[in-house]
């Protein structure tokens, strides 16, 4: 019931009020006459001249009990909309009746009643109050009426007085624990010291309330064998430090050790409720986990109890319950499908929401409530959807109907190439996973090409064409009518990277017609650069395996290559490498790609200018330098092709090493000035070549002495590590060199030579340099070496150098110096 502000507020009736004094005398007129206004009407109508203009009106109190004329008041002040009311407060004890003017809404309302002097009790404590002797019941009433710190602090202590049992204590706690007064706490634990309350679990509330982590993980161990109504006290203190939103990796793992107690207790739908709305922070799983092992029949209602509460909650529930026994599982399916795709920023975490999904769809409808949602994939908010969709596609769990229909939103959604969920798609091959006709999935590669228009980097492009490569037979007429009839150069240049992958089985007339299709773009084409990744394409088809020997094919590829220049050096090393290749001709292109690659970098004075207004200097570098450095490339590449290939004869095998051998010299001595790149490029191809098994062991030695001055490059050294490893007639004098590279590489790690930066690097080549059979007369101690390096750098270790080392010296066949590093490297442990 409304009582209204009366003579007692005064302090707050003249903060309402502020400055206008006139308003604060009639307020105290309308008091005499037993009439007033809430807290809220008072407080609007400081800022409503209409609403102060009713308050102020001689003749408001005679409409009390009136309603009509109380209506034409408020229409004449303009009030008619604010919807206010009259209402009869209460009878005073001379028997008068207070009237208090209030807004309809706050009539009855239960937010604003007067709280009931019970009502603070926990439902334990009411349950036991009618029950209690007088002597108890008192501190306790005086306990749930106090409103000041200390009266609260006074009532605890005449409770302690009255000695009440543990049990009625343990139902008070949570309430007296939570107080934020730390009088109110010490004298509550007072009390349950004299209760009879364990040291243990004194010690253990006190570290709660400090929010001592570690002593409460300390403490919770010990906890096991304490009887029940000490668990309780334990279970009260959780239940208060929750109540204050304290919630940490602690509590959890002490609710984790007490779980067998805790999971018949009737306080765990409180502690859940508490809990759950802080699973962002600390993990719930392995508690939950732990109470459903001990009574699933209460802990699985009681959170499907607490679903509806907000989406962020209702998430973590599906994900607390996927996999338990005893489940609605189609409607926690169906919740979290609507939670996975909502277009709200709620929930965060959706990833751990799509694999329980996962783990819910034993029937397969997981995909079907998908695609049938209602919502595209490209308004999607999360990229989780998309790794579930490729998972469910893995598994085959998703039906050709369903399959069609993500396929046709897959295409919308490149089509629009909206945000990070494009490659996240690429990434996940959703293209080329889901189920679908054909026909659909030819309509994927004109947007997955044109893509490439706006995804312009290296690892973009690579995630495209792999899609397309990927989808097969079916992307082949789509990728011709790009190639002839697209505007863009990057769609034009996907198509032409795509069709030799997709076309290198097919059947020899195929592939014919297929180069002479792109050799008709060679004429027809009048920038270079595309003309000569056109020819490349063609001369990968012309030595496709299925063609491979047939000379006038070659013939007609090399016979277009002559007016590109260094533009065909790419379709030259296929064309040199084919048996149909007539032998003079393969000579003039060795020669032809030999000369460009030893090519003098022209030695030109650099130009400069300065900007007038800026004054800053810029260098304009010679042509000619560019051009050198973008064809070295693709010069290395068609001459290792070339040295790999198995139909090059041996003579030319062994000048074309030699050649590159004598250019490495060149360029690792700065005689020749390269770009650095373009120098380790040269590096990785004669290592490549070094692990031919086809090459002499001549070779390979002369490979090895060549680069190993270099062997301070982590790069090199890496490369040299694999051809260290390789047997042959020439491995004596190949573990000396092992040893005198290990020996160069120690050096530069000791003298500080890499950057923070290469770190890693440098721990995986220590690591493959340890496994190198032969280091040379002194390779015990050089590996001992290498082994006592790689230990300080273990921390930066990656997963994989880790597992190969593990792999290697778990071997059961170990020798003696095996078993020796074992020892040393005993933080690897364990092997095999």
């Amino acid at each position: 019931m409304l009582t209204g502000l009366r003579a007692s507020d005064g302090p707050l009736l003249q903060q309402l009020c502020g400055g206008d004094r006139r308003l604060l005398m009639r307020l105290g007129a309308l008091l005499q006459q037993r009439f007033a206004l809430t807290e809220l009407v008072l407080q609007e109508a400081g800022s409503d001249s209409d609403l102060r203009a009713l308050v102020m009106d001689r003749g408001l109190s005679a409409t009390a009990g009136d309603e009509p004329a109380f209506l034409a008041l408020c229409e004449r002040h303009h009030c008619g909309e604010l919807d206010l009311s009259i209402t009869a407060a209460e009878t005073a004890d001379d028997g008068t009746v207070w009237h208090v003017l209030a807004f309809a809404d706050e009539v009855d309302n239960p937010l604003t009643a007067p709280a009931d002097p019970d009502a603070g009790a926990p439902a334990g404590v009411a349950a036991l109050l009618p029950s209690l002797s007088q002597q108890v019941r008192g501190p306790i009433e005086g306990l749930l009426a106090a409103t000041a710190d200390d009266q609260r602090a006074a009532a605890l202590e005449q409770l302690r007085y009255a000695g009440p049992d543990l049990g009625l204590i343990a139902e008070l706690m949570p309430m007296v624990l939570a107080d934020g007064a730390e009088l109110v706490r010490e004298r509550a634990i007072s009390l349950l010291v004299q209760a009879g309350a364990r040291p243990l679990v004194i010690d253990l509330i006190r570290a709660l309330q400090k929010d001592d982590d570690r002593a409460i993980r300390r403490l919770a161990d010990n906890l096991h064998n304490l009887p029940l109504e000490q668990i309780d006290l334990v279970v009260a203190a959780m239940l208060a430090m929750l109540g204050r939103n304290a919630v940490t990796p602690g509590i959890v793992h002490l609710a984790t050790t007490i779980a067998p107690q805790l999971a018949h207790h009737r306080g765990l739908a409180r502690l859940l409720e508490l809990m759950l709305p802080h699973a962002n922070q600390v993990s719930l799983i392995g508690m939950i986990r732990a109470l459903q092992e001990h009574n699933p029949q209460t802990v699985t209602p009681t959170l499907s109890e607490l679903m509806g509460q907000g989406d962020e909650l209702d998430a973590r529930l599906v994900v607390l319950q996927a996999g338990q026994t005893g489940i609605d599982r189609a409607a926690l399916l169906a919740r979290g499908i609507e939670l996975l795709l909502a277009p709200g920023p709620e929930p965060t975490d959706r990833m751990a929401l799509a694999a329980s999904l996962r783990q819910l769809d034993a029937d397969g409808e997981l995909a079907h409530g998908i695609a049938t949602h209602g919502t595209p994939l490209s308004e999607q908010r999360d990229n989780s959807v998309f790794w579930l969709l490729a998972d469910l596609a893995r598994s085959q769990r998703i039906k050709p109907a369903d399959g069609e229909t993500l396929l046709r939103q897959v295409r919308d959604l490149l089509a629009d190439v909206r945000g990070p969920h494009v490659l996240t798609v690429l990434e996940q091959r959703l293209p080329v996973l889901l189920p679908g006709e054909a026909e659909t999935r030819a309509q994927m590669v004109p947007p997955l090409s044109e893509l490439s228009v706006r995804f312009n980097t290296d690892r973009g492009r690579d995630l495209i064409i792999y899609n397309i490569v990927d989808i097969g037979q079916p992307a082949i007429p789509p990728c011709w009518t790009l190639l002839e009839e697209s505007p863009h150069r990057q769609v034009r240049d996907i198509a032409v990277e795509v069709l030799p992958e997709l076309l290198q089985d097919a059947a020899p007339d195929r592939i014919g017609a297929a180069v002479d299709r792109l050799l008709q773009r060679v004429e027809h084409t009048r920038e270079q650069v595309e003309s000569g990744r056109l020819l490349w394409a063609a001369a990968r088809l012309a030595t496709a395996p299925t063609v491979d020997g047939d000379t006038e094919l070659v013939a007609r590829v090399d016979a277009r290559s002559s007016a590109l220049g260094l533009h065909a050096v790419p379709a030259w090393g296929h064309l040199a490498a084919s048996p149909a290749i007539d032998p003079v001709r393969r000579s003039a292109i060795l020669d032809h790609l030999l000369t460009g690659l030893k090519a003098r970098v022209p030695d030109a004075h650099t130009e400069q200018t300065i900007d007038e207004q800026t004054q800053e200097v810029l260098y304009v570098l010679d042509a000619r330098l560019g051009a050198h450095t973008e064809n070295i490339p693709a010069i290395i590449t068609a001459l290792e092709h070339l040295g790999r290939s198995p139909h090059l004869p041996p003579q030319m095998l062994r000048y074309l090493t030699r050649q590159l051998c004598n250019q490495w010299r060149e360029v690792s001595s700065w005689k020749i000035i390269w770009g650095p790149a373009n120098a380790q490029l040269l590096g990785r191809c004669l290592c490549r070549l070094a692990e031919l098994p086809q090459l002499p062991g001549s070779l390979r030695f002369q490979i090895a002495d060549t680069l190993l001055p270099r062997a301070s490059n982590l790069t090199i050294a890496l490369e040299l590590s694999r051809i260290f490893t390789i047997a042959g007639p020439e491995a004596g004098k190949m573990g000396e060199l092992a040893g005198r590279a290990a020996h160069n590489l120690i050096q530069a790690a000791t003298a500080n030579t890499y950057a923070d930066d290469e770190i890693p690097l440098l721990a995986e080549v220590l690591a493959a340099f340890i496994l190198i059979p032969d280091l040379g007369p002194d390779g015990e101690v050089t590996r001992r070496r290498l082994v006592a390096m790689l230990g300080g750098y273990r921390s930066q270790i990656g997963m994989r150098t880790r597992e190969r080392l593990r792999v290697a010296l778990g071997k059961p066949d170990a020798g003696p110096l095996i078993r020796d590093l074992r020892e040393r490297l005993d933080w690897l442990a364990p092997f095999g």
